[in-house]
C-alpha cells in the first residue's frame, strides 16, 4: 500500500471546506448586496453575485453553491424592493429573483461538474502515478533479479563448459586406456600362442626344405613327381603365409576399424589360430555355423581376439581334454535364454523384438565357481594358476564386445562346463 501525503491533506481540507465556503460566500453576498443597495440602479451589481456563488461552489461543492445561489437571488430581490425601484408590475422583483436564482443554479451545477471532473482526474493521476511508481519499482527489482540470474547463468555456463571439457578429456583417456588394455591382453594371448604358431609354421617349412633338397639332388623338376613336390611346397607356403598374416593382423595396435564382415569366417580364422593348443590338449571342436548369417560391422582383429580369448579360457578349463561346441544363429532378443539377465546388465541396449546374431560357445570343463560368476568380467579375477594368465582376458573381451554395441554372458551349464553367449545387433 502506497502512502500519499497530499491525498491526506486534500481529505483534511475537504472535511472543512463546506463551512468555510458557506461563510465566505455569505460575507461576499452581503458585501455585494450592500454595494448594490448603495449604488442603486445606476450600476447594476447582478454580475458580481457570481463571485460568491462561484467561490462557494468551487470550495464547498454543490450544496454550498445551491445555498449561495438562493441567498444571492433573494438578496437581488430584497435590494430592488429596499431601493424603491418602480416596476410596471409588483411581481417583477420576485420574477427577477427567480431568474437570477435559476441562472446562479446553472452556474453552480456547471462549476460543481467541473470541480468533480477535476477531482476525478486528480484521483486518476494519483492512482496512475502510484501504479507507475510501483511498476518502476517492480521493473527495477525484476532487472536486478535478471542481472543476478544472468550472472549466475554465465557462471554455470562456464562451470558446465569446464565440466564438459574435463569429461571429454576423461573419456578420451578412458578410451585410450581401454585400447591399451586390449593391446596388452592381445600381446599376452599372442605369447601363449607362440608355441602353437611355431608348430604351425615349422611343419610347412620342413616340407619346403625337403622339397628344395629333393629338387637340388634330382634333375626331374619338370617331371610329374617334381611337379607334385612343387605343388605341395606352394600349398605349405600358402598355409604358413596365412597363419603368419593372421598373427600380424591380430598383433597390430590400432583403434576400432569397422568393416562389413562375415562372423562365421572370423570364427573359423580364430579356430585355426588356436588349433594347435586344442589338438595338444585333446580337445575336439564342433561347429554349427548358420550359413546365411547376416554380415555385421566389426573390427575383424578385435573380434578374432575375443574368440581366441574364449577358446584359450576353454582350453585351460579342460586340462585333461574335452569338447567345445560352437553355434551361430539369428533370433529375437526376447527368445535368448539369458535375455533377462543381459537386459539387466545392458539396459535399453536391446529391444524385446530386436533381431540379434547369437554365438554360443559350450565347453565340457570344470565351470566357474559360483562365487566368482558375478565378477568374471572384473579385471584380474581369475581361477588360473600362477603363470597361466593375468585375469584380464574376459575383461578385455567384454570391452571389445561393448565397443561393438553387443553383449556377453557367461554361466555354468547344468550338465557341466560353461556357456558363453555373445549377442550382436543384426
Amino acid at each position: 500500500m502506497v502512502f500519499h501525503p497530499m491525498g491526506r491533506m486534500n481529505q483534511f481540507l475537504a472535511k472543512r471546506s463546506r463551512p468555510m465556503a458557506l461563510g465566505l460566500g455569505l460575507v461576499l453576498a452581503a458585501v455585494v448586496g450592500i454595494g448594490d443597495l448603495v449604488t442603486g440602479t445606476e450600476i447594476h451589481f447582478a454580475i458580481f453575485y457570481l463571485v460568491p456563488v462561484t467561490l462557494a461552489t468551487w470550495l464547498g461543492g454543490m450544496f454550498a453553491g445551491v445555498i449561495l445561489s438562493l441567498v444571492c437571488a433573494a438578496t437581488v430581490s430584497l435590494v430592488d424592493l429596499a431601493g424603491g425601484v418602480q416596476y410596471s408590475h409588483p411581481l417583477i422583483p420576485i420574477w427577477n429573483g427567480l431568474m437570477m436564482a435559476g441562472f446562479f443554479l446553472i452556474v453552480a451545477l456547471l462549476l460543481d461538474a467541473l470541480r468533480n471532473d477535476r477531482a476525478r482526474l486528480e484521483q486518476a493521476v494519483r492512482q496512475r502515478t502510484a501504479a507507475l511508481t510501483e511498476e518502476i519499482g517492480e521493473r527495477k527489482r525484476a532487472e536486478e533479479q535478471l542481472r543476478a540470474a544472468n550472472e549466475a547463468l554465465t557462471a554455470h555456463k562456464d562451470e558446465l563448459l569446464q565440466a564438459m571439457t574435463a569429461l571429454e578429456k576423461s573419456h578420451l583417456q578412458l578410451q585410450a586406456a581401454q585400447f591399451q588394455l586390449i593391446q596388452a591382453e592381445k600381446m599376452e594371448a599372442i605369447g601363449r600362442l607362440a608355441a602353437g604358431v611355431a608348430h604351425e609354421v615349422k611343419n610347412p617349412l620342413a616340407i619346403i626344405r625337403a622339397g628344395v633338397d629333393y629338387l637340388e639332388g634330382e634333375p626331374i623338376a619338370k617331371e610329374n613327381t617334381g611337379h607334385g613336390v612343387i605343388a605341395r611346397m606352394r600349398e605349405a607356403t600358402g598355409r604358413a603365409d596365412s597363419v603368419i598374416s593372421e598373427m600380424l593382423d591380430l598383433s597390430t595396435p590400432r583403434a576400432l576399424e569397422l568393416a562389413n564382415e562375415n562372423l562365421n569366417d572370423l570364427i573359423k580364422q580364430a579356430v585355426r589360430l588356436v588349433k594347435h593348443e586344442l589338438t595338444k590338449k585333446s580337445i575336439t571342436v564342433t561347429t554349427h555355423l548358420q550359413p546365411d548369417l547376416p554380415r555385421l560391422w566389426l573390427d575383424s582383429a578385435k573380434i578374432k581376439q575375443v574368440f581366441i580369448n574364449l577358446f584359450m579360457n576353454a582350453v585351460q578349463a579342460m586340462p585333461n581334454g574335452g569338447s567345445v561346441v560352437l553355434r551361430t544363429g539369428v533370433s529375437e532378443f526376447r527368445k535368448i535364454g539369458p535375455a533377462e539377465h543381459i537386459q539387466s546388465q545392458y539396459p535399453q541396449r536391446f529391444a524385446a523384438e530386436q533381431i540379434v546374431v547369437v554365438v554360443e560357445i559350450d565347453d565340457s570343463g570344470v565351470g566357474v565357481p559360483e562365487d566368482l560368476l558375478p565378477h568374471v568380467f572384473d579385471p584380474f579375477v581369475t581361477t588360473k594358476g600362477t603363470g597361466m594368465g593375468s585375469g584380464l582376458g574376459l575383461t578385455v573381451t567384454k570391452q571389445i564386445v561393448d565397443l561393438h554395441g553387443g553383449a556377453i554372458d557367461l554361466r555354468n551349464r547344468p550338465e557341466g562346463g560353461a556357456r558363453v553367449t555373445l549377442l550382436f545387433k543384426g
